[in-house]
C-alpha cells in the first residue's frame, strides 16, 4: 500500500523556514525556531498520528482481516518528528509547560558523564529530526543550545523568546497555570486553574529521564509510507 502522506514535510517545512528567516547572533552556533513554527509542528503532528495509524490499520485490515490487533507496524512508526525539551526545574515542568515537552533540567546537560538522556541520543544529528530546547526567557536556553553543539548536537533549536513569549499567542498549548512574569497580569487571568485547562495528554506528562519506552517513537520511515 502506498501512501500519498508526506511526514517529513513539517520538518522540512521548518527547516526551510528557519534557513530563509534566521539570522544568527554573534558566537551564536545553534539554531533558532520561533513559537508559531513550533505550534506548526506540534498541530501537524497531531494530524500525521491520526492519518498514520488509520493508515497501518486499514492496510492489516485488508492484509488479515477486521480482527487484527496492529501493534506492531504502529508501534515501530510511533516516533515524533521533534524532541521538546523543558531545561527550566522540574517543579517548574510540573507547574506548567508547553504541550509535548518533556523535562529534561539544565543541571542534567552541566554535568561531567551522562548528561544526554536516551531520547537526546536517539535524535542527535538526524537529519529528519530536531531537538527544540526552551526556558523561560532564553537565559538558560541560549547557553543551553551552545552546550549542546559544543558536545556535538547540530540539530539543536532553541525557542526565540521562551515560554513568557509563547505565551503571549499561544497559551492554548500551554499545559497547566502559567507563572505570574513581571509586569504581567496573575495566571488566574491567563486562563484559570489547571483544572480549566486542557488535560495533559501523552508526551506533556513525562519527565526524559522517566519515559525512555513511553516517549514517542514514532518513525516515520515505514516501507508503507512515503517520505522526502
Amino acid at each position: 500500500m502506498k501512501s500519498g502522506l508526506d511526514t517529513g514535510a513539517s520538518v522540512s517545512k521548518a527547516l526551510e523556514k528557519e534557513k530563509s528567516t534566521h539570522r544568527s547572533k554573534k558566537d551564536e552556533f545553534f539554531k533558532r525556531i520561533k513559537g508559531s513554527q513550533l505550534v506548526e509542528l506540534i498541530e501537524d503532528e497531531d494530524v500525521e498520528e491520526e492519518t498514520i495509524y488509520g493508515l497501518v490499520a486499514q492496510k492489516e485490515e485488508a492484509e488479515v482481516g477486521p480482527t487484527v490487533v496492529h501493534d506492531g507496524a504502529a508501534q515501530d512508526m510511533d516516533e515524533s518528528l521533534f524532541l521538546l525539551l523543558d531545561l527550566r526545574e522540574e517543579a517548574d515542568y510540573e507547574q506548567c509547560h508547553i504541550a509535548t515537552a518533556l523535562s529534561y533540567p539544565y543541571v542534567q546537560l552541566t554535568h561531567s558523564t551522562n548528561y544526554f538522556s536516551s531520547e537526546i541520543f536517539r535524535y542527535k544529528n538526524r537529519p529528519d529530526r530536531m531537538i527544540i530546547i526552551y526556558d523561560d526567557e532564553e537565559r538558560i536556553a541560549a547557553p543551553a543550545g551552545k552546550l549542546f553543539v559544543e558536545r556535538g548536537v547540530e540539530n539543536v533549536y532553541v525557542l526565540t523568546g521562551g515560554l513568557r513569549k509563547f505565551l503571549d499567542k499561544f497559551e492554548e498549548l500551554v499545559r497547566g497555570v502559567p507563572p505570574a512574569y513581571e509586569g504581567e497580569p496573575p495566571a488566574t487571568s491567563r486562563g484559570g486553574t489547571a483544572a480549566s485547562r486542557p488535560p495533559m495528554t501523552g508526551r506533556s506528562g513525562a519527565s526524559v529521564s522517566t519515559t525512555a519506552t513511553a516517549s514517542t517513537q514514532r518513525s516515520h520511515g515505514a516501507p508503507s509510507l512515503s517520505m522526502r
